[in-house]
């Protein structure tokens, strides 16, 4: 199962956005339009069997579940949440949560983006 994973390492990521259900689908396109629209010059590429986004090292990637869809920050500890909607309390990782469409905070997830790529750009 490892293997399995791996082997998806550096390959393209729109496979795992085909295959999403229908219910996930509506939020992870509009998810990833808005990513990409914070910062055309970020590169998506699988790892881990996720999608993530990628300049100077990863910027941000997205895991699914049955019912939601998460993105997720690497270096999230370091992004200044003023209305602290990030979750997670461990050293690095910080995330927001998705059950439909109408959950994501389009400006919000704009600054996160911008501001995650900022802490690779002296990579």
């Amino acid at each position: 199962m490892v293997q399995d994973i791996r082997a998806d390492l550096g390959k393209p990521v729109d496979p795992w956005f085909d295959k999403l259900p229908p219910g996930l689908k509506r939020i992870a396109n509009p998810l990833r339009e808005i990513i990409l629209s914070a910062v055309p010059s970020l590169k998506g590429e699988m790892k881990w069997g996720m999608p993530f986004f990628m300049r100077n090292g990863m910027v941000c990637g997205l895991m699914k579940a049955k019912t939601h869809l998460s993105l997720f920050f690497p270096k999230g500890s370091k992004l200044k949440d003023p209305k602290k909607i990030l979750l997670g309390e461990g050293k690095t990782v910080r995330s927001l949560k998705f059950t439909k469409r109408g959950d994501i905070p389009a400006a919000a997830v704009k600054a996160f983006v911008k501001q995650a790529a900022s802490l690779n750009s002296s990579a």
